[in-house]
């Protein structure tokens, strides 16, 4: 396994032992009628999960869902940034929770971090209507080319109606033609992992990109990759009276999706560049949709949203 993919897949351990035992915060409801509405998660106190992230609230979801944002940024220098307290992972770089600036006439908020190894990361997040637009780069100026990644994770810990766990039952995804359940997907080691570890951790490919050696990693770990594949990039978790969903995506980049149902939370990751040059800056942009659970609708808002593809 090469060693970056090596990495994510322990960031990615790490992470969810972690999150799974310190997932209990709450938050007050939504106010009613307020819409979409997006706020910084302010720094935590000392040794406590530090999240640079944003709550994502809507009416119909209880509480809010937190969009660790990144959960993470690695290269081959090593962690330079986790926002949990996992044992075990060595920071090279000493990051602290930024102040978030909050644009007064559109509501956008936005950050950025630079590591004194050269390693620069920002994010964004916009409100447009029922969907909450995003924006995440990498800039080197490390004085060498560097392979650089990134997980944003979808936290559903914090949303009681979305964040039932280790159920695959409302969580959905186009593949082998039709939009279905998670839960209809197979593997050879599915009961034998579950048995283990007593709930799902499930990982998709995307069909449009190249087989990976996760296959084979997937001895190593509580996680499993699925005998299907994904036909569309999006990811989305239903609520329980089936009356809204909530989705996500990445233009042109997601390589596969995830749903962890112990903490629970979903993924449409890895976002990496390799050998980005001194220099180099690489932007990614993705949305997540909160609406009335109509995927057909869904589906048709994504391909007339995508992006152009570079």
């Amino acid at each position: 396994m090469p060693k970056l993919e090596l990495l994510i897949v322990v960031l990615a351990v790490a992470t969810v032992l972690w999150t799974c035992a310190h997932a209990q915060a709450r938050a007050a409801d939504a106010k009613p009628g307020a819409g979409v509405r997006i706020e910084p998660i302010p720094p935590a106190p000392p040794n406590q999960d530090q999240y640079i992230g944003f709550k994502l609230m809507v009416p119909w979801i209880e509480g809010y869902v937190r969009v660790r944002f990144p959960e993470n940024i690695y290269s081959p220098m090593g962690t330079h940034f986790l926002d949990n307290l996992a044992p075990g992972i060595e920071r090279v770089s000493d990051v602290k929770v930024p102040a978030w600036k909050v644009d007064e006439t559109t509501g956008a908020l936005s950050y950025a971090v630079e590591t004194k190894e050269g390693i620069h990361f920002s994010g964004k997040a916009w409100v447009e209507g029922d969907v909450v637009h995003l924006e995440y780069r990498n800039r080197n100026t490390s004085g060498q080319p560097q392979d650089l990644g990134s997980q944003i994770c979808y936290d559903l810990s914090t949303a009681p109606n979305l964040g039932e766990k280790v159920t695959l039952d409302y969580t959905y995804a186009w593949f082998d033609g039709a939009y279905q359940s998670l839960n209809e997907t197979t593997s050879p080691v599915r009961d034998e992992k579950f048995a283990k570890n007593g709930y799902n951790w499930v990982i998709m490919l995307y069909k449009e990109d190249p087989e990976t050696s996760l296959f084979a990693a997937q001895d190593q770990y509580p996680w499993w990759v699925v005998d299907q594949r994904a036909d569309y990039p999006i990811i989305a978790r239903e609520t329980p009276d089936k009356k809204h969903l909530f989705a996500l995506t990445w233009d042109h980049t997601v390589r596969r999706l995830m749903t962890n149902t112990n903490i629970p939370c979903l993924h449409t990751d890895t976002l990496h560049v390799e050998n980005l040059p001194d220099g180099g800056e690489k932007v990614w942009k993705g949305r997540v949709y909160l609406m009335e659970n109509d995927p057909e609708r869904l589906l048709e808002r994504w391909k007339a949203d995508l992006t152009p593809k570079p």
